[in-house]
């Protein structure tokens, strides 16, 4: 009786520890949603996309969008090389702070593509919101 109680009790410990491996696999391919900063939500876009996770990239948003699959999980790398207060557009708002990056994708095909990316967010209940962004490839 003993034996097949301690047989049953490894089983449901082996099922429990299964679960909990499953679990921790599928969170492996999730970005950490971090909006605290402007500087955290540019980290959270591109997580999003180097892991693919659209979920994390729609978070990003002000107004949360559609993420097309194309080029989720291609690997990108990218800096911020400007940041400044919005003075006056007809994207941003006032005071809506604009980020410029360079950002360099490594297509599957081998192909490096180079953008130059515009990216105007908004602080609202203390998280950093895209509002709107604009790519176009870099000259480099």
């Amino acid at each position: 009786m003993t034996t097949r109680r301690t047989r049953g009790l490894v089983e449901l410990l082996l099922l429990v520890l299964s679960a909990i491996l499953s679990v921790s696999d599928a969170l492996a391919d999730t970005a950490t949603i971090v909006l605290s900063s402007p500087e955290a939500t540019i980290q959270t876009y591109f997580d999003g996309y180097n892991l693919g996770d659209p979920r994390a990239i729609a978070a990003t948003f002000l107004n949360p969008r559609t993420i097309e699959p194309t080029g989720l999980g291609v690997p990108r790398k990218y800096r911020i090389v400007s940041k400044k207060r919005v003075i006056e557009s007809r994207v941003a708002a006032r005071d809506d702070l604009e980020i410029v990056t360079l950002t360099e994708v490594q297509w599957p095909n081998g192909q490096v593509e180079r953008m130059v990316t515009t990216f105007f967010l908004r602080s609202v209940g203390g998280e950093w919101k895209i509002v709107g962004y604009a790519s176009e490839p870099s000259s480099d």
